[in-house]
């Protein structure tokens, strides 16, 4: 199965890059993983979706590949003003099609103390949007930015025990979901 994580923030400050490396190492199956970072694909700001451009720049043939051909998708988000991260939303808006019938989880983070809740609510609107429905469990990381102090440390362990509910959860929707488009393609 491949597994496209993308990852939503692209402040110099974030903490986005610890927490998706903490998920893929708590991911246990043996899934092909493709990590998406807003920094490495410079994309404009929305002006037409993929589908709409004559000729599409590189980036975007490169993204229109990976997402095709993903069978699911873990969405790790900040949450910026109890919202999506503009990164995270423009990339999604840019392109359709290549999310529909795919599982979709939401990992979200954040310096306060509900992880980024507000945040994900946001991103289960955009995924059912898109038609990729995200998964009921969405573990989320409180205190994140205070991994190793003590106050942060029972947020760091209730995110693992969060995450590992979620990837069982998360599996059973990327294959029922995968067996399903195969027989119906």
């Amino acid at each position: 199965m491949n597994v496209v994580l993308i990852l939503g923030s692209v402040r110099d400050t974030r903490i986005g890059g610890n927490v998706l490396l903490k998920v893929k190492s708590l991911i246990d199956i043996p899934y092909d993983i493709i990590v998406v970072d807003p920094l490495d694909y410079h994309l404009p700001l929305l002006n037409k979706r993929y589908f709409e451009m004559s000729n599409p720049e590189p980036v975007f043939n490169k993204l229109h590949k990976i997402f095709s051909e993903a069978d699911g998708f873990i969405l790790v988000t900040a949450e910026y003003n109890h919202g999506i991260p503009p990164a995270m939303k423009n990339m999604l808006d840019h392109f359709g099609t290549e999310f529909r019938h795919k599982a979709c989880g939401i990992v979200s983070y954040s310096d306060g103390a509900i992880g980024g809740a507000r945040a994900t609510e946001q991103l289960r609107l955009v995924c059912s949007t898109l038609g990729m429905p995200p998964v009921g469990t969405s573990p989320a990381w409180g205190l994140a930015h205070k991994i190793d102090a003590p106050e942060g440390k029972s947020f760091h362990e209730n995110f693992e025990r969060q995450f590992k509910a979620f990837l069982k959860e998360f599996d059973w929707y990327i294959n029922a979901l995968t067996n399903h488009r195969k027989i119906t393609s």
